[in-house]
């Protein structure tokens, strides 16, 4: 008999046994390429973010709830796990829910960057454009906004900056 394999009732076929740590470290591998790839399948999705992390929760209860079954493992619900669901559910949510509002964030900050730009160049084709000098306004008011602050780490006054670098260079 090989070192860590067992033979099964056919000489020829033998089931080989993984080392606990490697079997870890594989199965965590796994767990982590699962979890890497769950926000490509997410944007994927045409749903929210709110019926994509209802549905994976739900799964996911499934598949505790048949595996605490096999293994015999009785369901305690006390304070601490009541609080402990709270909270994994909650920071579930909240990464479902940004990963679907992402890609929105990112088109409306370019579509101001872009509008900005286009004032920009307006403005220094035509100095006393009163509606070129009215949107750039309006952009920057949305640059040094609470909004803009949300959707993005971006710092609106660097940007402002950078865009009237950039205008003046063309």
């Amino acid at each position: 008999m090989n070192r860590g394999c067992a033979d099964i009732a056919q000489p020829s076929f033998q089931v080989c046994y993984m080392k606990k740590e490697n079997k870890a470290i594989l199965e965590m591998l796994l767990c982590a390429s699962l979890w890497s790839i769950a926000g490509i399948f997410m944007k994927l999705l045409p749903w929210s973010g709110l019926a994509v992390a209802g549905l994976r929760s739900l799964v996911a209860g499934l598949t505790f709830a048949v595996y605490m079954a096999i293994r015999r493992i009785r369901f305690r619900f006390d304070r601490h796990t009541l609080i402990a669901g709270v909270l994994t559910g909650s920071v579930y949510l909240c990464f479902a829910c940004a990963n679907k509002l992402t890609t929105a964030a990112n088109a409306i900050v370019l579509q101001a960057v872009k509008d900005y730009r286009d004032a920009l160049k307006r403005l220094k084709k035509k100095p006393g454009n009163q509606a070129a000098m009215s949107d750039a306004m309006e952009c920057e008011r949305f640059f040094r906004s609470g909004w803009y602050k949300a959707l993005t780490s971006v710092d609106g006054e660097y940007l402002i900056q950078k865009l009237r670098e950039e205008a003046k260079s063309l």
